[in-house]
């Protein structure tokens, strides 16, 4: 088992019964509500993430398993996310590093188009800056990745924690600066603008 994808797909796992309880919620003033039906409104997002989830996670389990060599039949999505754990696992121990990294890919966007759906994670804020110093290019803005909210059960039920990400990123060549980088990011920055 992956110890990088685990906690993923257990966070994954847990916001799946949000989806239902979410997809009718009267959405009629943001600008992505859709009409599944005659007079029920829902969130276009919510109904995109639990369509994917759904259409994206068995194949992508079937496929990790047939690449593992074991054998697989249709199975529910949190059966399918707990056995993601295993076939990850499983793929790096027989070499199969391209193909792991894959599914581990596969399961941060599920939870993140997850997470953008419910409002748990809000989309990363372009910076006025166009310019990367790690890949020397000028064209797309450096991202701020903004706060993401990390549901808990307690006593008194489901409880959300915000937690800052603190980082600063470049969408083109991947390269991320942490809060205790940026004195050192806006240097290098200053010095392109003299």
């Amino acid at each position: 088992m992956s110890a990088a994808v685990q906690p993923i797909t257990a966070e994954l796992a847990a916001l799946l019964p949000c989806l239902p309880d979410a997809i009718e919620r009267d959405n009629t003033t943001d600008r992505h509500s859709v009409m599944v039906s005659p007079g029920m409104p829902v969130n276009g997002d919510v109904l995109y993430a639990r369509d994917m989830l759904r259409r994206e996670v068995p194949v992508t389990t079937m496929r990790a398993a047939e690449l593992a060599r074991e054998p697989w039949q249709p199975r529910g999505l949190e059966t399918c996310l707990l056995a993601l754990d295993r076939f990850t696992g499983r793929l790096y121990d027989l070499a199969m590093n391209a193909e792991a990294m894959a599914l581990e890919d596969d399961v941060r966007r599920w939870t993140r188009v997850t997470k953008l759906a419910l409002g748990l994670r809000k989309p990363d804020v372009p910076l006025p800056v166009s310019y990367c110093p790690a890949c020397e290019q000028t064209a797309r803005p450096l991202l701020a990745v903004q706060p993401e909210g990390f549901m808990t059960r307690t006593s008194h039920g489901l409880v959300v924690e915000w937690r800052s990400a603190g980082r600063i990123y470049c969408p083109r060549c991947g390269t991320a600066w942490p809060e205790d980088q940026w004195t050192f990011l806006a240097s290098r920055l200053l010095e392109v603008a003299v």
